[in-house]
């Protein structure tokens, strides 16, 4: 509790004027709360909430022509809806049919391919229908013998020997 109020641990435990007081403050917060005096979020109770319910729908008048109004536009809304949700199960099963369509349509045309396909590889021959061959390039053999200078015979822009490659260089410097 706040600190203004008087609690029964610092009175007499039977104290009659302690209990007074604080069921007074109380009163008196409650009274605040109501009136608008205290900030604060007004807190319903499920009763309360009830009887606020009902409160506004006696205000309502309830004469018999607006009875039979409300219940032809509760009626009117009802078939409007059932009107709705039968237009979107047609409108689901005619996309639905257009698509098993196309799959058919799809399907029969594959079919018709592989038709001509086999009429065509007929009227080839065998040799037609044989997998193709993976052919790998001829590379140049290298040969490893120091006599053959063929494969080394390259003219690099620094090289004073026209006749050594630039490895080869490198290999006659340290000889040197």
């Amino acid at each position: 509790m706040s600190n203004f109020l008087p609690s029964i641990e610092n009175l007499r435990k039977s104290s009659l004027p302690a209990a007074k007081r604080i069921y007074s403050a109380m009163d008196y917060l409650e009274g605040a709360r109501s009136s608008g005096g205290m900030v604060g979020k007004r807190r319903f109770t499920k009763e309360s909430r009830k009887k606020a319910k009902k409160l506004r729908l006696c205000a309502t008048e309830q004469k018999p022509l607006n009875k039979l109004e409300r219940t032809k536009e509760y009626s009117q809304e009802l078939n409007s809806r059932k009107e709705k949700a039968k237009l979107a199960r047609e409108r689901h099963l005619a996309h639905d049919n257009s698509h098993r369509k196309l799959r058919e349509l799809g399907q029969r045309e594959k079919r018709r391919f592989n038709e001509l396909f086999s009429v065509y590889a007929l009227q080839q021959g065998p040799s037609f229908r044989d997998s193709a061959r993976v052919v790998k390039p001829k590379f140049p053999v290298l040969l490893n013998s120091s006599k053959s200078r063929v494969i080394c015979r390259e003219k690099t822009q620094n090289s004073h020997h026209p006749n050594l490659s630039p490895s080869n260089k490198l290999d006659r410097d340290q000889h040197d």
